[in-house]
């Protein structure tokens, strides 16, 4: 079994990236590779992150969005069993071995019912049902490989047009990638994953808000990897 990290970023989160990469290095341990995601034109202002593998993609969408697309074509960059995604902003805080995070082979996904959020109605013109469950619940994510194409299939077919085309057509940023694809893996390929509560599972990062500015956090997550 092998695990590859994959991070998407872009210029303003690169003073997130050197942080949480460091707290990588100090804390993360089991996976195979770190694959890095950014835009072409922000490669100039990547902080040193070591060894990972950096790709450089060319987005056909707003910022928001093509985030979103890169993290489902996670795939093609990748090449281990399984994929764990982790933002910028996200701070690993307590040692975390990535084969922890899967459960006699199966990833470990969080989810809760009753959460108050705008995705509903968006998961719903995605997918075409309801659900009242929330799939974005913490950081990381893990997905088995496989998945990612079959997804992206699933969507074609559905609304007769590639999923990057899907999301970067939408309107006011109406997409959430992992909510979309984690009710479609709950719905279609449930036996994959552990489902858990977050209460029923540890946490191994603290996840900031990246528009805050990392240097209005700079002391506590100085605290949290020196």
């Amino acid at each position: 079994m092998s695990v590859d990290l994959f991070i998407r970023t872009y210029a303003a989160d690169c003073g997130w990236l050197e942080l949480c990469f460091k707290s990588i290095q100090k804390y993360v341990s089991g996976y195979n590779r770190i694959h890095i995601a950014v835009p072409a034109n922000d490669y100039p202002r990547l902080p040193d992150v070591g060894h990972s593998e950096v790709h450089l993609v060319h987005d056909s969408c707003t910022g928001y969005l093509a985030q979103q697309v890169t993290k489902l074509y996670a795939d093609d960059y990748c090449n281990a069993d399984f994929i764990c995604h982790v933002d910028s902003d996200c701070i690993f805080n307590v040692p975390l071995n990535v084969e922890d995070l899967i459960v006699d082979g199966k990833p470990v996904y969080l989810v809760e019912d009753g959460v108050e959020s705008p995705w509903p109605p968006i998961m719903r013109k995605a997918l075409g049902w309801d659900t009242k469950t929330d799939y974005m619940r913490r950081h990381p994510f893990v997905f088995p490989r496989p998945l990612y194409a079959e997804f992206r299939a699933w969507m074609k077919k559905k609304h007769d047009m590639e999923l990057k085309d899907y999301i970067a057509g939408q309107p006011r940023h109406e997409f959430s990638e992992f909510n979309c694809f984690g009710a479609w893996c709950d719905r279609f390929r449930h036996d994959q994953f552990e489902w858990k509560h977050p209460s029923e599972f540890p946490t191994y990062c603290k996840q900031f808000w990246s528009y805050s500015g990392v240097q209005n956090h700079i002391e506590e997550i100085k605290k949290l990897i020196e």
